[in-house]
């Protein structure tokens, strides 16, 4: 529109404003004719463009929009000449107004230009203003600065006017403090060297607190002198207080030296002694030791003269004298000492601990060089002794560190020991219901630990005796219980397993450690051959067939027994390892054993099973001699299927009784797994069998499966039931059974099919072989009939059926290890 305007005088026609012409071109030449030649190219290129000549920055435009605000559209950054024009002028009447429209631009351009040469006039006298007061400002400055020099210096003049009258008044304050300080150090010294004469003044006359209480003071006061050690003065007065110090330690060390029995002290001696005790506090901690030490020894000096070497006293059966006379010298320490020393000392303890010590070494000598004649009975006898002692200590002092009963504490008297031997027990000493501090504990083995390294003569002995017990036990077992027993248990074993429980009560009393180890191994090793001895007696081969009532009894209790010796097992490993010390821990297993006693299971059921195969041996015989192809009609059950149910029913309810319950369905389970294939291979074994024989096997096979449903009931009433778990089983494995007598119904015409329906998964070309020989078919149709099957030669399975037939007996010679995983399976144990 604009381009239009300045270039020419003749608009096209349009529909718009801007296109639209107007009468003979008067408005755009009004319109450029109001503006200069320059003014009105540049006006044409910015409206040509509809752009700033110089485009600003988004930025820039941004920063003007806020200190500049303007709601124009010419102000705009994004402002379009074209689209404003349009927008004055919407249509071609508008245009009319075209001349007032550039009035009022000529007027706001004016007023615009008005604003601009104020602002800038403005901005001009402003300027000067500001800088009239930026002249101000700078000298008001200076002459600040001037005012504040003057300050300064009127404030040193002050200040060096201040030091000139307090300089005197400094100097005797200085004189006062080091005056006063050295009044004081005189003062100290003074006391010092008049504490020291004091103290061994009141040392000489025995006033021993008086002493013990100056000389705390002494030696605070001569500690604030450390700063100055190396002046002469206070080096003399160290060496006097230490040569003061060692006279005082040798005075008190002299007073305690030679006392003789406690009992006979004199009080004055008493009152002496307490006394003196504030020397040795006043001494420090490393003299209060060293004067325990000493006193403990002195006491103890008794001790050894009355238990010295190679005296009757000193030998390992005296060994309880020796506690006795702990135990008296305690009591005469009570009545006497406990009211000398401080309690916080603990004298008494740190006696014991030496008597402890002292009687280890002398215990240690004694049986080392007897330990080759070394009774047995006076060790174990010492030794428990000795532990009953430690736990006497352990009570005696707990109870004194109660806080409402310090004094008038008794070590309980102890029984004499007997001439019993081996059997003799100490009776334990009950710290239930006392609170043992965990420092009383340190009496525990501080004089049993020296029995440890000859223990093993103690093991020694007690396998000595386990092989005795373990022989008169094997020799005494009748193997059999009586029929109302509570427990079908044999007697051999609860004796073994409460052997052992007292065995081991008597060991966790004396050691938890070597000794303890070696007794469980022990147990492991009887455990062992107790469990071969329960295999030993389980028969085998012709034995089997001459075995009585009792031998089957027999076997159900060597059931029974493993069973509990494994358990038992397991309860003695946990309370061992719960009692033993922590390095032996790891080592106490008795899986090995466990294992072995469930090996013995399977093979006593497997001995119980064998035994019923021996009495069904006629049965099947009589099964396989009967002449299948020439039975002409189907009678009641064969007469094999009566034996074998007729013995069933007699032995069955005879294990159930006598059979731990928990392994009475292990031996169902067991016989099942037997008799079902063996009862299929004989089915196999049979000769011709024609359809009606077929049809009686089917008689036969439903009667064997009703019994063996009730195996586990049989002899119960009739509405008591197997487990669901056991009925599966059987219909699960008979069903092979079934299928097999099935198939010698079935025509040849179909025989294929069918056997491959009935067996989807197993099928084979040696089972059809087997079932068409079973059914007495002819060579030739055999062969069309394995042709059929798909097969292009089987002579070689034709041959290999009969002397293959025995490899489907079921095997009862079971692995040992494999019949002990398979018991834990049956019980979900692992």
């Amino acid at each position: 529109w604009a381009q239009t305007m300045s270039n020419s005088t003749s608009i096209p026609p349009s529909t718009s404003a801007v296109s639209s012409p107007t009468p003979n071109g008067a408005v755009s030449r009004s319109l450029l004719e109001s503006m200069s030649p320059d003014k009105g190219a540049a006006i044409s290129f910015k409206l040509e463009t509809g752009k700033q000549d110089l485009p600003f920055s988004d930025g820039l435009n941004k920063a003007i929009a806020e200190v500049i605000p303007s709601k124009e559209p010419i102000d705009q950054p994004d402002w379009s000449a074209t689209e404003y024009i349009n927008a004055v002028f919407p249509d071609e009447k508008s245009l009319d107004k075209i001349d007032e429209e550039i009035q009022k631009m000529k007027r706001r351009i004016h007023r615009i230009d008005e604003e601009i040469i104020e602002s800038v006039g403005r901005q001009s006298r402003a300027g000067i203003k500001g800088k009239q007061e930026l002249d101000r400002s700078r000298t008001a400055v200076s002459e600040l600065f001037a005012r504040i020099k003057a300050i300064r210096q009127k404030a040193d003049e002050s200040e060096r006017m201040v030091q000139e009258i307090c300089s005197d008044i400094q100097d005797l304050d200085f004189a006062k403090r080091n005056l006063t300080a050295t009044t004081v150090a005189l003062k100290r010294l003074h006391d010092i060297v008049t504490g020291l004469e004091k103290i061994r003044a009141f040392a000489e006359k025995k006033q021993y607190k008086e002493a013990g209480n100056d000389l705390v003071g002494v030696m605070d006061l001569l500690s604030k002198f450390q700063q100055y050690n190396t002046v002469e003065k206070i080096q003399e007065l160290n060496r006097k207080l230490d040569l003061l110090k060692t006279d005082l330690k040798k005075m008190v060390f002299f007073e305690f030296n030679y006392l003789g029995n406690p009992l006979e002290i004199s009080e004055q001696t008493l009152a002496i002694l307490t006394n003196a005790c504030f020397i040795i506090d006043a001494l420090g901690a490393d003299i209060r030791r060293e004067f325990i030490s000493f006193f403990s020894t002195n006491q103890l000096g008794a001790y050894l003269r009355e238990f010295k070497d190679g005296s009757e006293q000193a030998q390992l059966a005296s060994v309880d004298k020796r506690y006795v006379w702990l135990r008296q010298y305690l009591k005469s320490y009570d009545q006497v000492f406990s009211k000398v020393f401080p309690p916080g000392w603990r004298v008494n303890e740190m006696i014991t601990e030496e008597f402890c010590f002292q009687t280890r070494e002398k215990l240690v000598e004694i049986m080392e060089a007897t330990k080759s004649s070394l009774d047995v009975g006076a060790l174990k006898k010492a030794l428990m002794r000795t532990l009953g002692f430690e736990r006497d200590l352990i009570l005696f002092f707990s109870k004194q560190q109660m806080p409402t009963s310090r004094k008038h504490h008794r070590l309980p008297p102890r029984t004499t020991m007997d001439s019993s031997g081996m059997e003799d027990e100490e009776e334990d000493i009950d710290l239930t219901d006392i609170k043992i501090p965990p420092e009383m504990l340190r009496f525990r083995g501080m004089v049993s630990v020296g029995f440890d390294a000859y223990m093993y003569l103690y093991t020694e002995n007690q396998a000595r005796l386990m092989e005795e017990v373990f022989t008169t036990l094997m020799k005494e077992e009748k193997w059999i219980v009586e029929e109302d027993a509570r427990n079908k248990i044999l007697q051999s074993a609860t004796d073994l397993i409460y052997y052992f429980d007292q065995r081991r009560t008597k060991m966790r009393n004396l050691n938890q450690n070597q000794a303890f180890f070696d007794l469980f191994r022990l147990f492991q090793q009887y455990l062992g051959k107790y469990a071969d001895a329960l295999k030993a007696k389980l028969a085998t081969g012709v034995a089997l067939t001459n075995a009585s009532l009792n031998d089957e009894k027999t076997w159900c209790l060597i059931v029974n027994t493993a069973e509990y010796c494994s358990n038992m097992s397991r309860l003695i490993e946990e309370t061992i390892q719960k009692e033993i010390s922590e390095k032996f821990r790891q080592q106490i297993k008795l899986q090995s054993e466990m294992d072995r006693f469930q090996e013995v299971i399977a093979a006593a059921v497997n001995t119980l099973i064998k035994y019923l195969e021996s009495r069904m041996a006629s049965a099947f015989t009589e099964m396989k001699a009967v002449n299948w192809d020439t039975l002409e009609s189907i009678g009641d059950v064969s007469r094999y299927v009566t034996t074998i149910g007729a013995l069933l029913n007699e032995k069955v309810p005879l294990y159930r009784a006598w059979i731990d319950p928990s392994f009475f369905g292990y031996f169902c389970d067991s016989f099942l797994g037997w008799f079902i294939p063996k009862y299929q291979a004989a089915i196999y074994e049979c000769k011709k069998v024609s359809e009606s024989g077929a049809e009686q096997l089917i008689v036969d096979s439903t009667q064997l499966k009703l019994t063996l449903e009730r195996l586990p009931v049989l002899g119960k009433a009739q509405n008591e039931h197997a487990q669901d778990r056991y009925l599966k089983r059987v219909r699960r494995e008979m069903e092979d059974v079934e299928k097999l007598v099935k198939l010698l119904l079935t025509p040849i015409e179909s025989l294929v099919d069918t056997y491959k329906s009935l067996f989807p998964e197993t099928h084979s070309e040696a089972g059809i072989a087997k079932v068409m020989q079973l059914k007495g078919l002819p060579y030739a149709v055999q062969e069309q009939t394995l042709q059929t099957y798909g097969s292009k030669q089987n002579s070689v399975v034709m041959v290999g059926i009969r002397e293959k037939k025995d490899s489907i007996l079921p095997d009862l010679d079971i692995d040992a290890s494999a019949a002990a995983t398979k018991i834990r399976q049956f019980f979900k144990l692992e």
